[in-house]
């Protein structure tokens, strides 16, 4: 007969993909970048009418945000520095480059 093969767990019971850290911020979109294959779209809002400041973490990537973009991904304003933390305006939709790494 075939030894039985036992199943460990190996991931923990909760995670977080992607984590806005602000609770008036929802994820609305993460997408590719039309035109970089290493490069993703995060669109988020801002849900109840007060500032939100972005801060974007994961338990399975390295996140850096680079710029904020319009609606067709174009830069619409210098790069974020690294010690910033991008701020959203109340009701507003904001949408940012990010690069995810391992």
């Amino acid at each position: 007969s075939e030894p039985e093969h036992t199943l460990e767990k190996t991931l923990p019971s909760s995670g977080s993909l992607l984590n806005l850290e602000a609770k008036n911020l929802v994820l609305m979109a993460l997408k590719p970048a039309e035109d970089h294959a290493d490069e993703w779209i995060l669109r988020c809002s801002e849900c109840h009418g007060e500032s939100a400041r972005l801060q974007v973490r994961s338990e399975v990537f390295n996140v850096r945000c680079e710029y904020p973009v319009d609606v067709l991904e174009r830069p619409i304003d210098a790069a974020i520095e690294s010690e910033q933390t991008p701020t959203i305006a109340p009701w507003k939709i904001a949408s940012f480059r990010v690069r995810l790494s391992r």
